[in-house]
């Protein structure tokens, strides 16, 4: 995942910038740290963003909402939202994909990887690797569905994986790499 992801970023441009968007445990922020690029995250809980700055200390944080985070006018080569936009509604898609090609230079990429399902919806469904005590909020995307909304964002689509979930082997994931028109 992260080897084709690199492949893809612009290579013109002195030094790459990447953001990433939920950092989760810090692990991706850190192997991008340690190949030399530099690495912003915002996060959402504080609590989230210190166990990323633990596994990555070097990661620049930005502990926020996203949709409400005043960037200024930073633009970034790459953004990565791993598991990231099945967290908000239908609602909130376009702004979120609008904002995130706002942040991203000419020609910079984007990556984006959700799990896909038959069947679109919105749903709370429960957290199961905390055996079921906590319910979130979940999109879930067909994976037409996703790649209209990458396209649709004004993003080209330059390579599209599937992994398998380590933990639950019947849910699959979807990775879209795209570039900004």
């Amino acid at each position: 995942m992260l080897l084709n992801f690199v492949l893809f970023l612009p290579n013109d441009i002195p030094k790459t910038t990447i953001l990433e968007l939920g950092p989760g445990n810090g692990q991706v922020a850190k192997l991008l740290i340690e190949r030399g690029f530099d690495v912003s995250a915002i996060e959402f809980s504080p609590v989230m963003a210190a166990v990323a700055l633990n596994t990555a200390p070097q990661l620049k944080m930005i502990v926020n909402e996203f949709l409400s985070h005043d960037f200024g006018s930073k633009q970034y080569s790459a953004i990565i939202g791993i598991a990231f936009i099945h967290l908000f509604p239908d609602v909130k898609i376009p702004d979120l994909l609008k904002k995130i090609h706002s942040l991203i230079i000419p020609q910079g990429i984007v990556y984006l990887s959700t799990t896909i399902h038959h069947h679109s919806g919105e749903y709370l469904v429960p957290k199961n690797n905390f055996n079921g005590k906590y319910l979130r909020f979940r999109k879930r995307f067909t994976e037409k569905e996703f790649r209209q909304c990458v396209v649709r964002a004004d993003f080209v689509i330059q390579n599209i994986s599937w992994t398998t979930d380590r933990e639950e082997k019947d849910k699959k994931w979807i990775n879209i790499i795209a570039k900004k028109k």
